[in-house]
């Protein structure tokens, strides 16, 4: 893992948290292809600019297929999952549902190019899947992501939409998470 990271209070009152403010971000690099990829991490964060989380690319819009968790891109408290492959597929949590409230809360997002329609995509908040309103463009949805790298705490090749907050710990799992594991790791 590459970066610079301060280290805070996590969400069980350890030093496990990485703080990220303006300017700071962690890579990590020789990461598998597949098509699958499940991520979880618990947040904190009270922004309500648009920043960037984990990013399967040094720029997800040039760099496909690829993946992006990003908050308030169109609405402040709005997380998005996206996937993108010559078109892009998003997925929204559903309007009114929190994330930059100060308190830490555990998501997990499952990519599935393997799934179609509404599993393609899956936010959970607090281990509840959540009900999204997705946009689907023109895209096409198999094979497996090819970035072998993913940052974290913002865009890879230009530090844009830095993330200000805490993530605690963040895990990738290359095959979608039951409901059974989603509650173990909350």
């Amino acid at each position: 893992m590459n970066g610079t990271v301060t280290r805070t209070t996590d969400h069980k009152g350890g030093n496990t948290a990485i703080q990220f403010g303006r300017g700071n971000l962690v890579s990590a690099a020789n990461l598998p292809e597949s098509p699958i990829w499940s991520i979880a991490f618990w947040i904190k964060t009270t922004q309500s600019a648009i920043s960037i989380i984990a990013e399967s690319s040094e720029n997800y819009n040039n760099n496909r297929p690829s993946f992006l968790v990003d908050l308030n891109e169109y609405t402040v408290n709005q997380l998005i999952a996206s996937m993108n492959d010559s078109g892009t597929y998003k997925a929204k949590a559903p309007s009114g549902t929190i994330f930059n409230d100060g308190n830490w809360n555990h998501i997990v997002i499952i990519f599935n190019r393997n799934a179609t329609g509404d599993d393609e995509i899956k936010i959970f908040k607090n281990k509840n899947q959540l009900i999204l309103s997705t946009i689907t463009y023109n895209s096409e949805m198999s094979g497996n992501f090819l970035s072998k790298k993913i940052f974290i705490g913002g865009r890879g090749n230009s530090f844009q939409y830095p993330f200000v907050g805490a993530t605690s710990p963040i895990k990738m799992f290359n095959y979608p998470l039951t409901q059974t594991e989603i509650d173990n790791l909350y």
